[in-house]
């Protein structure tokens, strides 16, 4: 398989004529047998990119859905660190983060106090109660 980078390609290159110059996040090319490291290293340049970027697949619940539970927020009156305070509680009941303990005992331990620790405990409620689901959101 041919190299996808020159990145790529020269520190296959090292791992080939000198492993004891490799970088020790790249030691993992010693893993390759001789062959494969010669393919690799022997890959023109002539058209690879610098770095090989990789595609990450979006987060599931990534910013879109933060950006819904901060329109939900600011809808119940909930502004800057309470909106922020309201997603957090609502995400963290989504992915059972709380386990056993209550909602107020989580805000507690993230320091939140007075006003902030009610919008964490009201947006675990509205998470637990199913309000952000569908068009509510």
């Amino acid at each position: 398989m041919p190299a996808k980078s020159t990145a790529q390609r020269e520190a296959i290159a090292i791992a080939e004529h000198h492993p004891e110059e490799l970088y020790a996040r790249n030691k993992g090319l010693l893993g390759m047998t001789h062959a494969q490291q010669h393919e690799f290293a022997s890959t023109s340049e002539k058209h690879l990119p610098e770095h090989a970027h990789t595609k990450r697949a979006p987060h599931p619940d990534g910013a879109h859905q933060r950006e819904r539970l901060h329109t939900h927020a600011a809808k119940r009156g909930h502004g800057g660190m309470h909106a922020t305070a309201y997603v957090n509680g609502a995400m963290a009941q989504r992915h059972g983060m709380h386990g056993a303990n209550h909602p107020r005992t989580a805000a507690s331990g993230l320091g939140l106090s007075g006003s902030q620790a009610s919008a964490y405990m009201e947006g675990a409620q509205n998470e637990a109660d199913g309000m952000h689901d569908g068009e509510n959101a």
